[in-house]
């Protein structure tokens, strides 16, 4: 018998995690960070409980998860056991730099993995193993509407930000208040590659869903962030490629789309150029400074080769950090006389290497290379799965750039949930 309020319930924590959480803005990044923080710690333990208690409600979906995901499971385990060795080595790590005079106390200071976001990842390995079964009995289409609901809300703040309040003024404090956070413009990416690419390949389209799409991608170019440029590029792409090559292409809308996306470009190019700003549309060379910058620590998310490479140097300055990590993407990068603290590696790839060391980052790497495997299956099985993939691929993508923030991951662990759950229904039915 179903239990219909444990559905209930288990709907209205989504809407929350996915539709309220782009709405708690704070203008003061850092209470805005905390405030996020702290409602997604509340959600991921109120998951864990809530199905914990449960689980008798949907036992089957349980069986099922388990049973099509038991080597993801050993592997999450694996990942996690030597996660929390690594804390041992922060410890040292983090008591050298309190000595050297960087830090007051030797506690959380990163912005990629470290022992908060040990158990922030441990929280997201709980949603794996519960939210997938659980997404069956969810009202999706509820989750759905409050997530866009939710973006569009706050993609026309900021648009009002933008081109009506001041201009490129406080409405940049308010676009980095959210990309400092890595917030914008992940979600609006997302969102609008699901909306959009049905234009591409469906024999019916929605068209009040496509110009939702269109909307959010012209936040993510106001969001002036070139890491988003270059996902959105290769996963546009990559979308491309893929339904030309199995045929399933609509080349006259995928026509009339590009011209429509060059123009929307081309307007946003003029207006921000006339307005003389000196953002990323005045030289698109700045582009290019995602691998090389100026020499001004100041600018140290534009050094991104040179941050990776002195990661490297680091690591193999103290090779336990291979093995265990260091627990905190965390370290002091000496530059001639000059010395700074990292505390954002700006790769995820890279990232996951330096905190966890060798094993988490092949355990991470293994389950990502699933992902595209059940995503690949899943768009050979229905074609509307290739707005999976284009999402994973943005991801992948972007992770190059940045990594992982508790900030914007409702709406990358929603891609994966619905990804997976998809996955092991499309396993379930082929084993029957």
């Amino acid at each position: 018998m179903e239990n219909k309020l444990t559905y209930k319930i288990q709907t209205a924590l989504l809407i929350i995690y996915i539709g309220v959480l782009p709405l708690l803005y704070k203008q003061n990044p850092n209470e805005f960070h905390n405030l996020k923080l702290l409602v997604l710690y509340l959600l991921i333990a109120a998951f864990f409980v809530v199905a914990l208690f449960t689980m008798g409600s949907y036992s089957e979906k349980f069986r099922l998860s388990l049973k099509t995901f038991k080597w993801e499971r050993r592997l999450f385990g694996l990942a996690i056991l030597f996660m929390f060795l690594s804390l041992f080595n922060n410890v040292l790590e983090m008591s050298s730099f309190v000595k050297a005079g960087y830090i007051g106390t030797p506690v959380f200071y990163g912005a990629g993995p470290n022992y908060l976001s040990i158990f922030f990842y441990w929280g997201l390995m709980m949603l794996f193993i519960t939210l997938v079964p659980v997404w069956h009995y969810v009202k999706r289409d509820w989750v759905k509407y409050a997530g866009v609901g939710s973006l569009v809300i706050v993609g026309l703040l900021i648009m009002y930000q933008v081109f009506i309040n001041d201009f490129i003024g406080v409405a940049r404090s308010y676009l980095f208040g959210f990309g400092n956070s890595n917030y914008t413009p992940d979600p609006f990416a997302l969102a609008g590659l699901v909306l959009v690419i049905p234009f591409l390949f469906s024999k019916k389209i929605n068209w009040i869903e496509t110009g939702i799409g269109v909307f959010m991608f012209v936040i993510v170019l106001l969001s002036l962030s070139r890491a988003a440029f270059v996902g959105l590029g290769v996963s546009v792409l990559f979308t491309l490629i893929y339904l030309g090559v199995t045929r399933r292409l609509e080349w006259k809308r995928t026509l009339i789309l590009g011209t429509a996306g060059i123009l929307v470009l081309a307007g946003a190019i003029l207006v921000l150029n006339q307005a003389g700003d000196s953002g990323i549309f005045n030289d698109f060379q700045s582009l290019f400074s995602l691998f090389s910058g100026d020499s001004d620590f100041a600018g140290i998310s534009s050094l991104r080769t040179d941050l990776w490479n002195a990661t490297i140097e680091y690591m193999n300055a103290k090779p336990i950090i291979w093995l265990l990590g260091n627990g905190q993407s965390v370290y002091i990068w000496q530059a001639e006389t000059t010395s700074y603290l990292v505390t954002n590696v700006h790769n995820m790839y890279l990232d996951v290497l330096f905190s966890g060391g060798i094993v988490v980052f092949l355990v991470f790497m293994v389950l990502l290379v699933k992902q595209y495997i059940y995503a690949f299956r899943l768009a050979k099985h229905d074609v509307s799965n290739v707005v999976l993939l284009a999402g994973l691929v943005f991801v992948c993508t972007k992770w190059l750039f940045n990594s992982l923030n508790a900030i914007h991951s409702p709406f990358i662990v929603l891609l994966i949930i619905v990804l997976n759950y998809r996955y092991m229904e499309l396993k379930n039915v082929e084993v029957e």
